[in-house]
């Protein structure tokens, strides 16, 4: 008998293509508890084990596989895994390859829903102290659902009825299917893209130019009822983060008003139903007109209450006894004021003509004083150049001499001049 040696690769590569071939090993379901679950690594596989009271076999989930995931295993889960076996050949250990899987006792979009919760949670994007108010009179509303439908025409219907001073802007999404998730995320990003841009004109826009392209005040996000399977496209991470950073306040009213969804817990207002949601955002014109009317009575009744409190005021001080009295005391203040001028106007007399009296004392005294007095009767005044002489003394004989009369002067020559015999006397 002739000995074949092979290689340890040979002999894996063997014992692979047997369990290849194997169709009962090509499509198989097992069930066992998920243990040393690994995610880490960059390649985005999941390794882990599945094992049962007795045994235990490796297992590997591809990329591919995994994206296909609603949820994500932990350790501990029983999972019903549909696969093919293989050997994995350089290490020569044969794994399960799993395909698909699915948590006993629970479905793998309660589980992924459960999970996604408890994610979301956990980083507050449940918090209350996060969530935005909603506008109590919204200028715009933004829309997002099918376009075809009940959900829209019911809510177009709602806020058409109740507030049809709101403008409506509509964006048309798939709101079921694989499409779904990423369509709302878009349209919820949309709405804030243009909020931002909105408010960068106002800031910035040339002479406070405001822009055309109005961002709404709240967003509806919604769809009539269906089953857990159908709502999911709202149990998404991708539609949950949307919602929590939008600057926008988002009502969210997906399903029944038994049916609850990711989107609920992060929206910024639950709405049981897309109807609900519309009447929450859209205020009553019926109450806001009665509203109106009530402040317009209580603004009469609080104008005729005023005027009532002002005329009994004015009554009061027409009938006090300073009022009464005070047409008296002004006429005794008009007598005063005549005694008054009266007075006054005699004391100033009394003072101008003592003014007169001393105006003509002084006038006299200035008068005689009056070289031009002295001049009219008949005496002269006599100079030479401009010095009064007094005193023959000061004269010499050749001088010519400048005599003041009281009607003009004279020119004179001194031709001789005599000293009186006083004068000689004293000399």
């Amino acid at each position: 008998m002739e000995i074949i040696v092979l290689t340890v690769s040979q002999l894996n590569s063997y014992a692979k293509s047997i369990l290849d071939e194997d169709k009962h090993l090509k499509n198989v379901f097992v069930s066992g508890e998920v243990s040393g679950f690994t995610d880490h690594y960059q390649s985005g596989h999941y390794y882990f084990s599945l094992k049962d009271e007795n045994s235990i076999i490796r297992a590997v989930m591809f990329k591919d596989a995994v994206k296909r995931l609603k949820f994500k295993p932990e350790n501990g889960m029983k999972l019903l895994i549909r696969g093919k076996v293989s050997l994995y050949s350089a290490t020569g250990q044969y794994q399960l390859y799993a395909q698909d899987m699915q948590p006993e006792g629970i479905g793998a979009l309660n589980l992924a829903f459960q999970q996604l919760k408890e994610k979301l949670e956990q980083e507050g994007l449940f918090d209350i102290a996060k969530k935005r108010p909603i506008p109590v009179y919204p200028e715009r509303i933004g829309i997002i659902t099918s376009p075809i439908g009940a959900a829209l025409h019911d809510i177009l219907n709602i806020l058409n009825r109740r507030f049809p001073l709101a403008e409506i802007v509509f964006c048309p999404v798939h709101v079921q299917g694989e499409r779904a998730p990423l369509e709302i995320a878009k349209a919820i990003e949309s709405f804030k893209e243009l909020s931002n841009f909105d408010l960068h004109e106002n800031q910035d826009g040339e002479n406070g130019r405001k822009s055309s392209k109005k961002s709404v005040d709240v967003i509806i996000l919604g769809r009539g009822g269906g089953s857990f399977e159908d709502l999911y496209a709202f149990n998404e991470e991708i539609v949950a983060r949307a919602v929590f950073s939008s600057n926008i306040p988002i009502v969210s009213g997906v399903g029944h008003e038994t049916d609850y969804t990711i989107c609920d817990f992060v929206a910024d207002l639950r709405a049981p139903t897309p109807s609900a949601a519309a009447e929450i955002v859209a205020p009553d014109k019926i109450e806001i007109l009665f509203q109106i009317r009530s402040y317009l009575l209580r603004l009469q009744e609080a104008i005729s209450l005023f005027l009532d409190q002002c005329k009994q005021k004015i009554d009061f001080l027409l009938t006090s006894e300073c009022m009464q009295s005070y047409s008296y005391n002004l006429q005794q203040k008009a007598i005063n004021l005549d005694l008054i001028s009266e007075k006054l106007r005699l004391i100033f007399l009394r003072r101008i003509e003592e003014y007169k009296e001393k105006f003509a004392t002084f006038s006299g005294k200035l008068e005689i004083l009056n070289p031009l007095k002295i001049l009219k009767m008949g005496y002269a005044i006599v100079k030479r150049e401009s010095k009064v002489l007094r005193s023959v003394l000061d004269i010499k004989i050749r001088d010519v001499l400048n005599i003041d009369l009281i009607d003009g002067n004279v020119k004179c020559l001194v031709l001789s001049k005599e000293i009186s015999e006083n004068e000689k006397d004293d000399v």
